[in-house]
């Protein structure tokens, strides 16, 4: 049985919702779905440039608005990971935004490096990677925390082959996302987008250059109950590949 206090509370945002001009209806129907965002991304820019061994340089940079007093502790701290064998980093930019434009850059102490390493001279049994951790200083809510940096991987993972997967949430607000890899139209690539809008390819001087364009500005609540399962497939994606197939993968792991 439906409680007496719920019907009330049903009739008055009925007859609150009937009476709203169209612009705000909409808004109060589209902040009851809205989820509740600990933060926001605004402008996040991935660039991708291919040699034909498969070694590459990778360029991001992104901003992110903290929008509660809960995420401030876990905000401020970024990090970056990369294989401390074969990559290099380089941080081209990292500073706090105040909504009136002043800027706070990171300063270099704020900076900290965890590698993981074998016992002595001996190479690590699991992993190589390395973790850069960048702590934004005097951040408050209504801030935005502004990070450019730049990966150079000096060999290939695979010889002659590259991979990545760029993935993003529907759930979480994002106002505009540009990917764009730069390969030699000699080597040979396959590439999956969900949701992403191709907006470029072109080949110039014996370059092919491909871009995809995405935004999610108001986000919805997720629905799902069970997460035991993550489908990447059917997140906002891109899948970008010089493998012909699995089998090419699992050969290429096994040498």
């Amino acid at each position: 049985m439906i409680k007496v206090n719920t019907v009330v509370r049903w009739i008055a945002f009925s007859i609150a919702i009937t009476y709203l001009p169209f612009p705000l209806l909409a808004q109060a129907l589209l902040d009851k779905d809205a989820p509740d965002l600990d933060y926001r991304m605004g402008k996040i820019d991935i660039r991708y440039t291919i040699n034909a061994d498969g070694s590459f340089i990778e360029n991001r940079a992104w901003e992110m608005t903290v929008l509660k007093e809960s995420a401030l502790e876990d905000s401020k701290t970024q990090r970056i990971s990369y294989s401390t064998s074969i990559e290099t980093s380089d941080i081209i930019e990292a500073y706090t935004r105040k909504p009136d434009g002043k800027r706070i850059d990171v300063p270099k102490d704020n900076f900290q490096i965890e590698a993981n390493s074998g016992r002595g001279k001996d190479s690590p049994i699991f992993s190589d990677r390395t973790y850069l951790s960048i702590v934004f200083p005097d951040v408050s809510v209504g801030d935005t925390l502004v990070l450019a940096y730049k990966l150079t991987a000096k060999e290939p993972m695979f010889y002659n082959q590259f991979s990545t997967v760029e993935t993003f949430s529907r759930n979480q607000a994002y106002d505009n996302v540009h990917i764009q890899i730069d390969s030699p139209e000699t080597l040979w690539t396959q590439y999956k987008a969900t949701d992403l809008k191709e907006s470029s390819n072109e080949t110039k001087d014996g370059r092919k250059i491909v871009t995809w364009q995405w935004s999610n500005p108001h986000p919805k609540k997720s629905k799902r109950q069970n997460y035991s399962v993550y489908n990447r497939e059917t997140e906002p994606s891109l899948a970008f590949s010089t493998f012909h197939n699995y089998e090419e993968i699992a050969k290429a792991y096994g040498e």
